[in-house]
Protein backbone atom coordinates (compact mmCIF):
# COMPACT_ATOMS: atom_id res chain seq x y z
CA UNK A 1 0.00 0.00 0.00
CA UNK A 2 1.12 3.26 -0.48
CA UNK A 3 -0.99 6.82 -0.53
CA UNK A 4 -0.89 10.29 -1.49
CA UNK A 5 -3.13 12.74 -0.14
CA UNK A 6 -4.32 15.99 -1.75
CA UNK A 7 -5.10 19.22 -0.50
CA UNK A 8 -5.50 22.37 -1.63
CA UNK A 9 -4.77 24.00 1.73
CA UNK A 10 -1.15 24.48 3.18
CA UNK A 11 -2.04 25.38 6.88
CA UNK A 12 -3.90 22.13 6.24
CA UNK A 13 -1.12 20.01 5.19
CA UNK A 14 0.94 21.69 7.81
CA UNK A 15 -1.15 21.43 11.03
CA UNK A 16 -3.18 17.95 9.89
CA UNK A 17 -2.13 16.13 7.24
CA UNK A 18 1.96 16.71 8.05
CA UNK A 19 1.07 14.27 11.17
CA UNK A 20 -0.99 11.74 9.48
CA UNK A 21 1.68 11.01 7.16
CA UNK A 22 4.12 10.36 9.54
CA UNK A 23 1.58 8.13 11.55
CA UNK A 24 0.80 6.06 8.34
CA UNK A 25 4.92 5.59 7.86
CA UNK A 26 5.31 4.89 11.61
CA UNK A 27 2.60 2.62 12.62
CA UNK A 28 1.61 0.62 9.29
CA UNK A 29 4.97 1.44 7.30
CA UNK A 30 3.00 3.11 4.67
CA UNK A 31 4.34 5.77 2.64
CA UNK A 32 1.93 8.48 2.04
CA UNK A 33 3.20 11.87 0.19
CA UNK A 34 1.36 14.93 -0.13
CA UNK A 35 0.75 17.40 -2.92
CA UNK A 36 -0.68 21.15 -1.52
CA UNK A 37 0.00 24.44 -2.43
CA UNK A 38 3.20 26.26 -1.87
CA UNK A 39 3.83 27.64 1.54
CA UNK A 40 5.74 26.97 4.35
CA UNK A 41 8.35 23.89 3.92
CA UNK A 42 7.06 20.72 4.81
CA UNK A 43 10.04 18.19 5.67
CA UNK A 44 9.76 14.87 6.55
CA UNK A 45 12.11 11.67 6.07
CA UNK A 46 8.92 9.58 5.65
CA UNK A 47 7.33 10.78 2.90
CA UNK A 48 7.44 13.19 -0.16
CA UNK A 49 5.90 16.62 -0.45
CA UNK A 50 5.35 18.11 -3.86
CA UNK A 51 3.99 21.88 -4.65
CA UNK A 52 0.96 22.92 -6.83
CA UNK A 53 2.46 26.24 -8.07
CA UNK A 54 -0.90 27.80 -6.67
CA UNK A 55 -3.73 26.47 -5.27
CA UNK A 56 -7.35 25.95 -6.99
CA UNK A 57 -8.90 24.10 -10.22
CA UNK A 58 -6.29 25.06 -12.87
CA UNK A 59 -4.76 22.65 -15.80
CA UNK A 60 -0.90 23.21 -14.35
CA UNK A 61 -2.67 21.58 -11.33
CA UNK A 62 -4.24 18.60 -13.27
CA UNK A 63 -1.05 18.24 -15.35
CA UNK A 64 1.21 17.81 -12.16
CA UNK A 65 -0.76 15.44 -10.20
CA UNK A 66 -1.60 13.25 -13.46
CA UNK A 67 2.44 13.49 -13.80
CA UNK A 68 2.94 12.30 -10.33
CA UNK A 69 0.86 9.55 -10.23
CA UNK A 70 1.92 8.23 -13.45
CA UNK A 71 5.36 7.83 -11.72
CA UNK A 72 4.26 6.75 -8.43
CA UNK A 73 2.05 3.23 -8.03
CA UNK A 74 -0.17 4.74 -5.35
CA UNK A 75 -3.17 2.75 -3.97
CA UNK A 76 -4.93 4.76 -2.44
CA UNK A 77 -5.39 9.15 -2.73
CA UNK A 78 -7.09 10.83 0.04
CA UNK A 79 -8.39 14.01 -1.59
CA UNK A 80 -9.47 16.33 0.72
CA UNK A 81 -12.01 19.58 0.37
CA UNK A 82 -14.37 20.36 -3.10
CA UNK A 83 -11.21 21.34 -5.13
CA UNK A 84 -9.14 18.64 -4.82
CA UNK A 85 -11.96 16.36 -5.62
CA UNK A 86 -12.49 18.20 -8.26
CA UNK A 87 -9.26 17.47 -9.49
CA UNK A 88 -9.73 14.26 -8.84
CA UNK A 89 -12.12 13.98 -11.70
CA UNK A 90 -9.14 14.82 -14.20
CA UNK A 91 -6.90 11.99 -13.47
CA UNK A 92 -6.06 9.80 -16.40
CA UNK A 93 -5.26 7.04 -13.93
CA UNK A 94 -8.51 5.94 -12.77
CA UNK A 95 -7.31 2.70 -11.20
CA UNK A 96 -6.44 4.13 -7.51
CA UNK A 97 -8.99 3.87 -4.66
CA UNK A 98 -10.12 7.41 -4.09
CA UNK A 99 -10.97 8.51 -0.29
CA UNK A 100 -13.17 11.82 -0.03
CA UNK A 101 -12.27 14.03 3.17
CA UNK A 102 -15.12 16.41 2.87
CA UNK A 103 -14.75 19.43 5.02
CA UNK A 104 -15.58 22.65 5.09
CA UNK A 105 -20.22 21.51 4.23
CA UNK A 106 -21.32 24.01 6.37
CA UNK A 107 -20.65 26.71 3.95
CA UNK A 108 -22.56 24.77 1.52
CA UNK A 109 -25.79 23.92 3.59
CA UNK A 110 -25.68 26.90 5.52
CA UNK A 111 -29.51 28.06 5.35
CA UNK A 112 -29.02 31.58 6.07
CA UNK A 113 -27.46 31.47 2.18
CA UNK A 114 -29.94 33.05 0.61
CA UNK A 115 -28.59 31.01 -2.56
CA UNK A 116 -28.45 28.15 -0.76
CA UNK A 117 -31.13 25.81 -1.81
CA UNK A 118 -29.77 26.22 -5.39
CA UNK A 119 -25.86 25.43 -4.64
CA UNK A 120 -27.07 22.68 -1.93
CA UNK A 121 -29.11 21.04 -5.02
CA UNK A 122 -26.34 21.33 -7.20
CA UNK A 123 -23.67 20.19 -4.72
CA UNK A 124 -25.74 17.05 -3.59
CA UNK A 125 -26.25 16.19 -7.17
CA UNK A 126 -22.57 16.58 -7.88
CA UNK A 127 -21.78 14.03 -5.36
CA UNK A 128 -24.57 11.84 -5.91
CA UNK A 129 -23.00 11.59 -9.56
CA UNK A 130 -19.54 11.18 -8.82
CA UNK A 131 -20.06 8.66 -6.03
CA UNK A 132 -22.21 6.10 -8.10
CA UNK A 133 -19.89 6.46 -10.89
CA UNK A 134 -16.18 5.93 -9.18
CA UNK A 135 -17.11 4.54 -5.84
CA UNK A 136 -14.92 6.26 -3.67
CA UNK A 137 -14.70 5.53 0.43
CA UNK A 138 -16.30 9.12 2.06
CA UNK A 139 -15.20 10.79 5.08
CA UNK A 140 -17.68 13.46 7.28
CA UNK A 141 -16.78 15.55 9.92
CA UNK A 142 -20.68 14.77 11.19
CA UNK A 143 -23.67 13.34 11.17
CA UNK A 144 -25.17 16.28 9.86
CA UNK A 145 -23.16 16.37 6.76
CA UNK A 146 -24.24 12.68 5.91
CA UNK A 147 -27.85 13.32 6.42
CA UNK A 148 -27.55 16.21 4.24
CA UNK A 149 -25.83 14.98 1.50
CA UNK A 150 -28.10 12.31 1.40
CA UNK A 151 -25.11 9.43 1.63
CA UNK A 152 -25.74 5.97 3.13
CA UNK A 153 -22.40 5.07 4.09
CA UNK A 154 -19.31 6.92 5.05
CA UNK A 155 -17.08 7.01 7.92
CA UNK A 156 -17.50 9.82 10.54
CA UNK A 157 -13.91 11.82 11.67
CA UNK A 158 -13.67 13.66 14.70
CA UNK A 159 -11.82 16.09 13.50
CA UNK A 160 -8.55 16.07 11.55
CA UNK A 161 -5.96 14.12 14.46
CA UNK A 162 -4.44 16.24 17.38
CA UNK A 163 -1.60 15.21 19.04
CA UNK A 164 -1.67 14.08 22.77
CA UNK A 165 0.38 16.17 25.43
CA UNK A 166 1.19 15.00 28.89
CA UNK A 167 -1.45 16.78 31.05
CA UNK A 168 -0.49 17.90 34.72
CA UNK A 169 -3.34 17.64 37.04
CA UNK A 170 -1.11 19.53 39.63
CA UNK A 171 -0.52 22.66 37.57
CA UNK A 172 -4.21 22.56 36.31
CA UNK A 173 -4.81 22.88 40.02
CA UNK A 174 -2.29 25.92 40.57
CA UNK A 175 -4.29 27.38 37.72
CA UNK A 176 -7.45 27.53 38.73
CA UNK A 177 -6.54 28.53 42.15
CA UNK A 178 -5.69 32.28 40.41
CA UNK A 179 -7.75 35.04 40.87
CA UNK A 180 -7.58 36.27 37.70
CA UNK A 181 -10.08 34.75 35.02
CA UNK A 182 -8.63 33.93 31.70
CA UNK A 183 -10.56 33.37 28.77
CA UNK A 184 -9.45 32.12 24.97
CA UNK A 185 -10.34 32.85 21.87
CA UNK A 186 -8.87 31.72 18.55
CA UNK A 187 -10.89 31.25 15.58
CA UNK A 188 -10.91 33.10 12.17
CA UNK A 189 -12.37 36.81 12.74
CA UNK A 190 -15.51 36.59 10.73
CA UNK A 191 -19.32 37.37 10.95
CA UNK A 192 -19.87 33.46 10.42
CA UNK A 193 -16.94 32.39 13.23
CA UNK A 194 -18.76 34.83 15.27
CA UNK A 195 -16.65 38.29 15.80
CA UNK A 196 -19.73 40.33 16.03
CA UNK A 197 -20.06 38.14 19.62
CA UNK A 198 -16.52 37.92 20.39
CA UNK A 199 -16.64 42.35 20.28
CA UNK A 200 -20.00 42.36 22.21
CA UNK A 201 -18.22 40.07 25.18
CA UNK A 202 -14.83 41.71 24.92
CA UNK A 203 -17.32 45.20 25.52
CA UNK A 204 -18.51 43.35 28.15
CA UNK A 205 -15.79 43.05 30.01
CA UNK A 206 -13.47 45.56 29.32
CA UNK A 207 -11.58 47.44 32.70
CA UNK A 208 -12.58 44.50 34.75
CA UNK A 209 -9.35 43.92 36.46
CA UNK A 210 -10.40 40.29 37.64
CA UNK A 211 -10.69 39.15 33.75
CA UNK A 212 -8.09 38.68 31.11
CA UNK A 213 -9.35 38.30 27.38
CA UNK A 214 -7.05 36.35 24.69
CA UNK A 215 -8.05 37.14 21.28
CA UNK A 216 -6.19 34.83 18.28
CA UNK A 217 -6.84 35.11 14.75
CA UNK A 218 -5.80 37.61 11.80
CA UNK A 219 -6.96 41.04 11.35
CA UNK A 220 -5.59 42.00 7.82
CA UNK A 221 -9.22 41.37 6.14
CA UNK A 222 -11.45 42.93 8.32
CA UNK A 223 -13.30 46.18 7.46
CA UNK A 224 -12.85 49.90 8.98
CA UNK A 225 -15.41 49.03 11.45
CA UNK A 226 -14.33 45.77 12.94
CA UNK A 227 -10.27 47.29 13.15
CA UNK A 228 -11.70 50.58 14.89
CA UNK A 229 -13.54 48.36 17.71
CA UNK A 230 -10.29 46.35 17.95
CA UNK A 231 -7.98 49.26 18.26
CA UNK A 232 -10.07 50.67 20.58
CA UNK A 233 -10.96 47.26 22.77
CA UNK A 234 -7.02 46.60 22.94
CA UNK A 235 -6.26 49.91 24.64
CA UNK A 236 -7.90 48.19 27.60
CA UNK A 237 -5.13 45.87 30.17
CA UNK A 238 -7.39 43.02 30.00
CA UNK A 239 -8.56 42.81 26.53
CA UNK A 240 -5.92 41.39 24.23
CA UNK A 241 -6.31 41.33 20.15
CA UNK A 242 -3.07 39.47 19.45
CA UNK A 243 -3.39 38.64 15.84
CA UNK A 244 -2.12 35.70 13.82
CA UNK A 245 -0.46 33.79 16.67
CA UNK A 246 1.87 30.84 15.07
CA UNK A 247 2.77 29.07 18.82
CA UNK A 248 -0.68 29.35 20.76
CA UNK A 249 0.40 26.76 23.41
CA UNK A 250 1.24 29.51 26.38
CA UNK A 251 -2.35 30.84 25.80
CA UNK A 252 -4.17 27.06 26.09
CA UNK A 253 -1.82 26.85 29.21
CA UNK A 254 -2.49 30.15 30.86
CA UNK A 255 -6.55 30.20 30.18
CA UNK A 256 -9.31 28.67 32.41
CA UNK A 257 -12.33 28.92 29.69
CA UNK A 258 -12.66 28.97 25.85
CA UNK A 259 -15.08 31.17 24.30
CA UNK A 260 -15.99 30.05 20.59
CA UNK A 261 -19.61 31.77 19.17
CA UNK A 262 -19.36 30.36 16.05
CA UNK A 263 -22.35 31.12 13.81
CA UNK A 264 -21.34 28.98 11.05
CA UNK A 265 -22.45 25.20 10.75
CA UNK A 266 -18.56 23.43 12.32
CA UNK A 267 -17.02 20.09 11.39
CA UNK A 268 -15.10 19.60 14.36
CA UNK A 269 -13.16 22.98 14.90
CA UNK A 270 -9.07 22.40 15.59
CA UNK A 271 -9.74 25.23 18.66
CA UNK A 272 -12.25 23.85 20.80
CA UNK A 273 -10.18 20.48 20.59
CA UNK A 274 -6.94 21.66 21.11
CA UNK A 275 -8.88 22.93 24.34
CA UNK A 276 -9.99 19.69 24.99
CA UNK A 277 -6.85 18.61 25.39
CA UNK A 278 -5.53 22.10 27.58
CA UNK A 279 -8.34 21.23 30.10
CA UNK A 280 -9.97 24.06 29.13
CA UNK A 281 -13.88 24.95 29.79
CA UNK A 282 -15.67 25.65 26.46
CA UNK A 283 -18.04 27.68 25.90
CA UNK A 284 -19.48 27.58 22.58
CA UNK A 285 -22.77 27.65 20.04
CA UNK A 286 -25.67 24.86 19.09
CA UNK A 287 -24.11 24.01 16.47
CA UNK A 288 -22.96 20.56 14.71
CA UNK A 289 -19.56 19.44 15.71
CA UNK A 290 -19.37 21.70 18.69
CA UNK A 291 -22.42 20.31 20.90
CA UNK A 292 -20.38 17.06 20.80
CA UNK A 293 -17.55 18.79 22.39
CA UNK A 294 -19.53 19.80 25.24
CA UNK A 295 -20.61 16.03 26.24
CA UNK A 296 -18.80 15.54 29.10
CA UNK A 297 -19.93 17.79 31.84
CA UNK A 298 -17.49 20.06 30.22
CA UNK A 299 -18.57 23.04 29.15
CA UNK A 300 -21.88 25.13 28.16
CA UNK A 301 -23.80 26.50 25.57
CA UNK A 302 -23.58 30.95 24.40
CA UNK A 303 -27.41 31.76 25.22
CA UNK A 304 -26.48 35.48 25.66
CA UNK A 305 -23.25 37.50 26.22
CA UNK A 306 -24.54 38.53 29.64
CA UNK A 307 -25.75 35.03 30.81
CA UNK A 308 -22.43 33.46 29.37
CA UNK A 309 -20.55 35.81 31.69
CA UNK A 310 -22.79 34.91 34.94
CA UNK A 311 -22.26 31.64 34.15
CA UNK A 312 -18.43 32.03 33.58
CA UNK A 313 -18.05 33.56 36.59
CA UNK A 314 -19.82 31.10 38.73
CA UNK A 315 -18.42 28.06 37.47
CA UNK A 316 -15.21 29.88 38.22
CA UNK A 317 -16.12 30.71 41.66
CA UNK A 318 -16.46 26.76 42.74
CA UNK A 319 -13.19 25.58 42.34
CA UNK A 320 -13.97 22.25 42.83
CA UNK A 321 -16.60 22.21 40.25
CA UNK A 322 -14.57 23.82 37.94
CA UNK A 323 -11.02 21.59 38.26
CA UNK A 324 -13.77 18.82 37.76
CA UNK A 325 -15.16 19.82 34.31
CA UNK A 326 -11.81 21.43 33.48
CA UNK A 327 -10.69 17.35 33.99
CA UNK A 328 -13.36 16.06 32.12
CA UNK A 329 -12.60 17.89 28.65
CA UNK A 330 -9.16 16.15 28.73
CA UNK A 331 -10.73 12.68 29.76
CA UNK A 332 -13.26 13.60 26.36
CA UNK A 333 -9.96 14.74 24.81
CA UNK A 334 -8.56 11.81 25.87
CA UNK A 335 -11.40 8.91 24.25
CA UNK A 336 -12.10 10.47 21.49
CA UNK A 337 -10.03 13.47 19.50
CA UNK A 338 -6.49 12.30 19.73
CA UNK A 339 -4.70 11.46 16.84
CA UNK A 340 -4.02 8.05 17.96
CA UNK A 341 -8.14 7.22 17.86
CA UNK A 342 -8.69 9.34 14.84
CA UNK A 343 -5.71 7.90 12.97
CA UNK A 344 -6.51 4.39 13.54
CA UNK A 345 -10.24 4.92 12.67
CA UNK A 346 -9.60 6.51 9.10
CA UNK A 347 -7.17 3.21 8.35
CA UNK A 348 -9.35 0.78 9.64
CA UNK A 349 -11.91 2.51 7.28
CA UNK A 350 -9.76 2.74 4.15
CA UNK A 351 -7.99 -1.25 4.65
CA UNK A 352 -11.93 -2.35 5.62
CA UNK A 353 -14.39 -0.09 4.68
Amino acid sequence: MKFLIVTNDNFDALNSRFNLSNWFKKNHNIQCDIICPKGELIKSNYFETIYFDRRGVNIKNIKKINSIVEKNNYSHIIFRGVESIVIFLFLLKKKITPIFLLTGLGRVFDKRNRFGFFWRSIYRLFFKLIIFIYKPKVVLQNKNDMKDLRIKTALIMDGSGVKQEKFSTIFNEKKFNSKIIRILTASRLTKSKGIDQIIEFAEKIKGENHIEYFILGSIENLNTYYLSKIYELNSYSNISFKGFVSNTKKYYEKCHFSFFPTQYREGSPRFLIESLRSGLIIFTTDMPGCKKVISNDNGFLILSISETLKEIKKTFADKNKALEMSLNSVKLFNSVYQEKIVYSKLFKFIKDG
